[in-house]
């Protein structure tokens, strides 16, 4: 199936890596981060207007998966060689957030809000 990222755990290899190839205008965001970790993040939410998939889940889960829409991950960059420092935002950003939770064992799914999947927030920026 089609993806943008991949994360270690997934492959059912225990490591805190992560991969993103993310198509931009200019070409596409690409990736490959060992021990990535979030040390921002914006108020504002932001949300994929079709929803979220994973390699991982077969079946569909409806529903909106409210992310930040701005981020800054740190981590070792292993297709540039060196600790990199990265300004996300919009489909950039959901996709580096979706891999960094797998190192956690959260899916998006458990993003969707149980008793109201669909409940708007007027604030977030909707992406696609």
């Amino acid at each position: 199936r089609p993806a943008v990222g991949i994360a270690a755990i997934q492959l059912g290899i225990p490591k805190q890596l992560i991969a993103v190839s993310v198509p931009t205008e200019e070409g596409s965001d690409e990736f490959a981060l060992a021990n990535p970790k979030i040390v921002s993040e914006s108020v504002q939410n932001a949300y994929l207007a079709q929803g979220e998939g994973c390699l991982s889940v077969l079946e569909e889960h409806e529903g909106l998966v409210y992310r930040h829409a701005r981020i800054t991950v740190k981590g070792y960059d292993l297709l540039r060689g060196e600790n990199v420092r990265i300004r996300a935002t919009g489909y950039t950003a959901i996709c580096l957030q979706h891999e960094i939770d797998h190192l956690f064992g959260t899916l998006f799914y458990d993003h969707i809000h149980t008793e109201a999947p669909w409940r708007e927030d007027p604030e977030a920026m909707v992406i696609g």
